[in-house]
């Protein structure tokens, strides 16, 4: 997104992708529209499941025991039997009580929607981190970039959020620079899969306190804009607009599902919600 206060109509601006919604942004004069067009889901990673860094989580977890592990650092019994707890790995004297093996909980880089929105859900300050909680690995201490399977890969003992639909794209983009993965694996969550039994797509019955819209941002003025050939015009057609148009990306449902993305219920892709009306004057 555009930064500082270039006026709309500069071409500074023009579309923008989010993960999440306006929040406290959120304003019935904003200069700013998210427009919703595809659903995401959220998932967790861990390593490679064989390999000289192996991952040493065998198991899967309940929602409620991830809950658990990220808001509070209790241990938790995996599918495997296996009780894993959380510790601070950046403290040596802090090691995992008798009987468990310690696991270390991974975020996204500050700044990441998907770390916001999950910390909403699994109940942690995503600006002040618990200390079993990093965002941060390996002797470098380097970030934990969004939907990049490199934190645990390196760290066999690491488990972090991931974009199911980014980790569907990736996977139908191996070998390319959009593949990501580093060979991390999303795991079952409760029981559930993240994918539908081909494995290419977003599960519909994935948990749904983890599924979340995404959206395009566009200027507002763009959402009544109408066909036309000025670049106001060319966001409505494409963004906004949902006749059976080549332009029209709510219409392309097989380019969003390529793309990992699961669909919207009828008439949400391309809606003008004015509670995702953001940024007014005075804010940007």
């Amino acid at each position: 997104m555009a930064q500082g206060s270039a006026p709309l109509d500069s071409r500074c601006f023009e579309y923008a992708r989010s993960t999440v919604r306006p929040g406290a942004n959120a304003s019935s004069t904003g200069l700013l529209q998210y427009v919703p067009f595809a659903l995401d889901g959220v998932g967790v990673a861990v390593g490679p499941n064989s390999g000289a860094n192996a991952t040493l989580i065998g198991g899967t977890f309940t929602l409620s025991q991830l809950q658990a592990m990220y808001s509070t650092g209790a241990p938790q019994t995996a599918s495997n039997g296996v009780s894993y707890d959380p510790v601070d790995v950046s403290d040596p004297l802090d090691v995992p009580v008798i009987g468990s093996t310690a696991i270390h909980l991974l975020v996204p880089q500050f700044g990441s929607g998907t770390r916001t929105y999950l910390a909403g859900v699994l109940g942690f300050d995503p600006y002040f981190l618990p200390r079993w909680v990093k965002d941060r690995y390996g002797p470098g201490l380097l970030a934990v970039q969004e939907n990049n399977g490199s934190a645990v890969a390196a760290d066999n003992r690491a488990i972090m959020p991931y974009s199911i639909a980014q980790y569907l794209a990736q996977t139908a983009r191996a070998g390319t620079p959009i593949d990501r993965r580093n060979g991390s694996r999303l795991q079952n969550i409760g029981g559930v899969s993240p994918f539908t039994p081909s494995g290419l797509q977003l599960n519909p019955n994935w948990h749904s306190i983890l599924v979340r819209e995404v959206f395009h941002v566009i200027p507002f003025a763009a959402t009544t804009a109408g066909a036309g050939t000025g670049y106001l015009n060319d966001l409505w057609e494409i963004f906004v607009d949902t006749s059976n148009t080549p332009f029209s990306l709510c219409r392309r449902t097989s380019t969003i599902t390529s793309w990992g993305f699961g669909l919207l219920p009828a008439g949400r892709c391309g809606a003008i919600d004015p509670t995702l009306r953001a940024f007014n004057a005075t804010q940007w």
